[in-house]
């Protein structure tokens, strides 16, 4: 990923998140935050996002209001 004037930090997980944008499912945010997760090895992502925990890498936390 080039531009001028321009710099992407973790271009590369960018690229990945953009790529499984693509595909659908899953808002850009939550794709950044498990790609990221995933290079440095702290997966699972927990999340109260039902859509977000259908990633792979993410698990889903259970909002107990009882």
């Amino acid at each position: 990923m080039a531009t001028e004037g321009l710099v992407i930090e973790e271009a590369d997980d960018v690229a990945r998140a953009a790529s499984r944008y693509r595909i659908g499912g899953a808002g850009f945010s939550d794709l950044m935050t498990v790609t990221a997760a995933e290079r440095a090895g702290a997966l699972p992502v927990y999340t109260f996002d039902q859509k977000a925990a259908w990633l792979e890498g993410a698990t889903l936390l259970e909002n107990d209001t009882s």
